[in-house]
């Protein structure tokens, strides 16, 4: 018995094509990141509250083989939209996966249908040979009824689901070619292809190749792509990592992909790329920067509907930034970042964003408490032009959030060591905008400027 899992934990095979309950990050500067490192069973140990599995697993070992058996059934949100009493069963319209029970309409849809999977993954290891059978089933106990869309008249899940997927990876010496090819039982088909080559210790470079059909059903599919559902969608992928001496770095990335099929707000098939250039420079331990530079090209709807059908037209958004990081002490650490946007919609729309800030890292191995602090100021024309950047959060959470409008923003997270085993974590962040008097709408509404949250989390290790 290699792995047993009882509780909530999260599957993970292949590419993550077939399937990959959790998180996954995308395309990075590091050409390696590529390539899904899949841990077959791992436990749930994050605060949010959706897309993980309850239930159990195993993976057994015997010689070159494994073989990973799961179960999953829990109660899961989403939206009610009516009841067959004929079939004695909820009608829903779309799942809910962000975990806030607050207005009415949130707590009448929390844990409204339950959900279950059955999934195993056959592998096969020698050497650099890896060679994996993913199967999965999922069954969804209500009347699923998914608003239809011209854009979506290919792909959407329904009551059951089947997938059926074959992951491989093959070392040769400064080669790792991997991939994955999936079938939806009720739909289409979809495979990922990569290589990796270290061409000496200080050139790598990575290429993928996809194809995702427009009726690929992903059930849990996080595999690497531009849209986050995989499916209609064809790319190629190319990048590289370039270490020039001992201080300085060079990465780069290409990514051109299409979409065969309408997309939301997108009323015809369309292309685009991501570009992708970084210089980084390390003098020695203590000291970092680096200037990157980002650009998307997509085609997305003009706005303007004469003839029945939107403009499509270009959407180009490019980001520049510099980063800058310097160790001042063993123990404080600043990090400051100025980071510019620019968005164009065809001719008629052209929109700026910036955002600077400034970080402090306190940490001390004698000392019980650590924290860090941001102040942030940022005005950016519109949500288009919109800026992310990361936050440090309490354990076992993460936050992104994106800049946009006028203001400022500044946040705190603190960790303090009780004793042995007990650790307790607070976090408080506080937005104010310049240019507005009320935030959000709704039942969200905030009647003023300033938008605070506050989190705290205490854990008892044993």
């Amino acid at each position: 018995v290699k792995q047993f899992a009882l509780g909530d934990f999260h599957a993970q095979f292949g590419q993550g094509l077939t399937f990959w309950s959790g998180m996954a990050f995308g395309r990075s500067p590091h050409v390696f990141s590529l390539k899904r490192n899949a841990q077959k069973l791992r436990p749930h140990t994050s605060a949010q509250e959706a897309l993980f599995l309850r239930g159990g697993g195993t993976t057994l070992a015997y010689k070159n083989w494994e073989l990973t058996l799961f179960c999953s059934s829990k109660m899961i949100d989403a939206n009610v939209i009516g009841f067959d009493s004929l079939q004695n069963k909820t009608i829903i319209s779309s799942f809910q996966e962000t975990g806030f029970h607050r207005t009415f309409s949130e707590i009448n849809n929390k844990n409204a249908i339950k959900d279950k999977y059955f999934g195993s993954h056959l592998s096969y290891d020698n050497k650099g040979l890896k060679l994996g059978i993913t199967a999965v089933h999922n069954e969804i106990e209500a009347i699923y009824r998914p608003r239809k869309q011209l854009y979506n008249k290919f792909n959407h899940l329904k009551n059951s689901n089947s997938n059926l997927g074959v992951d491989y990876s093959y070392l040769y010496k400064n080669f790792n070619l991997f991939g994955e090819i999936s079938h939806s039982i009720n739909g289409g088909i979809a495979y990922t292809n990569g290589l990796l080559i270290a061409i000496d210790p200080n050139v790598s470079f990575s290429i993928q190749n996809r194809k995702f059909d427009r009726n690929f059903i992903a059930i849990q599919s996080n595999a690497i792509g531009e849209n986050s559902n995989n499916y209609n969608e064809n790319g190629t992928f190319m990048g590289t990592n370039i270490n020039l001496n001992s201080n300085f770095s060079f990465s780069a990335y290409v990514d051109y992909f299409s979409f065969p099929w309408l997309r939301f707000q997108v009323d015809a098939p369309s292309k685009g790329q991501r570009l992708m250039s970084e210089f980084k420079y390390r003098p020695n331990r203590k000291m970092e920067a680096y200037i990157r530079f980002r650009k998307r090209e997509k085609e997305k709807n003009e706005g303007d509907v004469i003839t029945g059908a939107a403009k499509v037209t270009d959407e180009v958004k490019s980001d520049y930034r510099l980063n800058f990081s310097y160790q001042i002490t063993k123990n404080i650490t600043l990090k400051n970042r100025v980071e510019f946007t620019a968005y164009n919609l065809g001719k008629s729309r052209k929109e700026n964003g910036i955002l600077i800030y400034q970080d402090l890292q306190f940490k001390m191995l004698s000392f019980p408490l650590s924290f860090s602090l941001r102040y942030a100021i940022f005005d950016t024309d519109s949500w288009e032009s919109r800026i992310y950047a990361y936050e440090n959060d309490v354990l076992y959470a993460y936050s992104f959030p994106a800049y946009y409008g006028k203001g400022s923003r500044f946040y705190i997270n603190t960790k303090y060591h009780i004793s042995r085993g007990i650790d307790l974590w607070l976090r408080y962040a506080q937005t104010y905008y310049t240019d507005r008097e009320n935030i959000g709408s709704g039942r969200e509404m905030i009647s003023g400027r300033t938008k605070s949250d506050v989190r705290v989390q205490l854990r008892f290790k044993f």
